[in-house]
């Protein structure tokens, strides 16, 4: 006794358009998320060494833990990088509705549900861990000339994510 076979009708995302745009989002993304993690993090790593090579690091450690100052740098840094986001989400709105005309032809395309909050997830936990790491290791660097070293090796692991995930 042979099941029968099920029609199924082929998903919406089928559409060549659909496929086009899903595969540009997908490339796109990565390197949005790269630049704004080395950004973010990167002007972290500077910041900790820069309060290191004048001495503003002591001052603050008399004070404060220096866990507690790390932590204080890490939101911070996060906050300031969620205003620049808003900005540039703004602009970008801006900028679309200029462009109004081809939103028209793409206007089909939507995320999957959950897609940006899966990606805020992912933005918020990457930046975290890249933040960490990047103040560690301006927290390590002695001066801004030693840091540059650790900032690539930093950035190695993402290098293969960037080349081989399109």
């Amino acid at each position: 006794n042979l099941a029968k076979p099920h029609n199924i009708s082929p998903p919406a995302s089928t559409n060549p358009e659909t496929k086009a745009l899903a595969g540009l989002v997908s490339s796109v993304v990565p390197y949005i998320f790269y630049f704004l993690l080395i950004m973010a993090s990167s002007y972290l790593m500077r910041s900790v060494v820069g309060e290191k090579e004048n001495r503003t690091a002591e001052v603050l450690l008399v004070s404060i833990e220096p866990r507690t100052l790390m932590l204080g740098k890490v939101l911070a840094m996060s906050v300031v990088l969620a205003i620049q986001l808003v900005i540039w989400a703004a602009g970008a709105v801006l900028i679309l509705d200029l462009g109004a005309a081809f939103l028209q032809q793409v206007s089909s395309f939507s995320f999957p549900p959950g897609f940006l909050a899966w990606a805020a997830v992912f933005l918020v936990a990457g930046y975290l861990l890249f933040a960490a790491i990047m103040a560690a290791g301006g927290a390590i660097a002695a001066n801004a000339r030693e840091a540059s070293p650790l900032t690539f090796l930093v950035i190695l692991p993402l290098m293969p994510t960037l080349m081989f995930g399109y």
